[in-house]
């Protein structure tokens, strides 16, 4: 069996499943009540969509207790654990409009996960709209039409996951170390030192 479908069947998730995946603490300011209204939408329409939270904090027991369907709630996990959530996943949902350079974001990336997000500082400055995520106003309908694509279009979450990976690359030790010695390169060079 292929990777995803080992660890799918490890962590009890239906094959058939198109699981969005959060990761992150649960605290009012990452905006996790639009999400789940969002995922509520795109449920209703297409019952396949599953999302899967991962993370804990004060708004846990409050969100969790609204017994949405298609929605799980994991709790924390030790770091070591998460790549093996993202490897199964189809895909990475964040709401936040708050968020200044979201690492998780970089990390769902690096996993080969498109994203759907809120056009909000951190995001629409690390995802290209329809290339490696879809970018949405922060509205119900926007966001919850963009994810639907995603569910509904395996075709366009395989070229988006490639593309991810390409992004995520830009973010790695090695690209930017080569850009740190092109700034210095650059500005010993202005300095007339050779």
């Amino acid at each position: 069996l292929p990777l995803r479908q080992l660890l799918r069947e490890k962590l009890g998730w239906p094959q058939h499943a198109r699981v969005a995946l959060y990761a992150g603490r649960l605290g009012k300011e990452k905006n996790l009540e639009f999400l789940l209204e969002a995922h509520q939408r795109v449920h209703s329409q297409d019952g396949r969509a599953r999302l899967v939270i991962l993370g804990d904090g004060p708004e846990r027991a409050r969100l969790q207790g609204r017994g949405l369907a298609g929605v799980d709630f994991l709790g924390s996990c030790s770091y070591s654990e998460v790549p093996r959530y993202f490897a199964a996943a189809d895909m990475f949902a964040i709401s936040s409009t708050t968020e200044v350079k979201p690492l998780v974001v970089l990390e769902a990336l690096a996993a080969g996960l498109p994203v759907v997000a809120v056009a909000a500082c951190g995001t629409q400055d690390t995802l290209t709209d329809g290339v490696d995520g879809l970018l949405t106003p922060h509205q119900l309908d926007p966001f919850a039409t963009a994810w639907k694509r995603l569910v509904q279009d395996p075709a366009l979450t395989g070229r988006m996951a490639e593309a991810a990976r390409m992004t995520a690359r830009q973010y790695g030790i090695e690209e930017y170390g080569r850009r740190l010695v092109e700034l210095y390169l650059e500005a010993r060079s202005r300095q007339g030192v050779a």
